[in-house]
């Protein structure tokens, strides 16, 4: 993305996701980001470190919406958490960055209304976050179908 300055804010992505950043109040990436982004081979399995507050969601979302890999229709991107409340979080990113996309994300917590998840699962979301206990139900009950799944990110791993 190119401010009214001409400086490049966003080298990585394209114009679409810089622009809901810098909507978002964002003016540059993280250190963290910054890594992940300038890999030439996103595709290969990571493992990223970084404190609390780091950017870690943005690093592993911001790749896979710019290449496409989450179009609306099934499941493509498994994202498992710990805990309901990293869930939430994380899908809440998910959500913001996605506006816009033709991508949908569903949320798959204990605690929360069953069938809303596997409503949400039926209308075509293609990014998944859930706990593994909760997501685990989903598969036993037939209402995830993993089959078009091609990342799982391990969350707080």
């Amino acid at each position: 993305m190119i401010n009214k300055t001409n400086t490049v804010l966003f080298q990585g992505i394209g114009a679409n996701l810089a622009q809901r950043l810098e909507d978002r109040g964002f003016t540059s990436f993280t250190p963290v980001q910054e890594e992940v982004l300038k890999l030439e081979d996103r595709r290969r399995d990571m493992v990223v470190r970084a404190k609390t507050g780091s950017g870690k969601t943005l690093a592993f979302l911001l790749p896979l919406y710019e290449e496409g890999k989450v179009e609306k229709g099934s499941p493509r991107i498994l994202i498992l958490s710990p805990t309901r409340e990293l869930v939430q979080q994380t899908a809440q990113e998910a959500k913001w960055l996605a506006h816009g996309l033709d991508t949908a994300v569903a949320t798959l917590v204990g605690g929360m209304d069953m069938s809303a998840q596997i409503r949400d699962l039926r209308q075509g979301a293609s990014v998944i976050v859930g706990t593994p206990g909760r997501t685990l139900d989903h598969l036993r009950r037939g209402a995830l179908d993993m089959e078009g799944i091609h990342t799982v990110v391990l969350d707080e791993g």
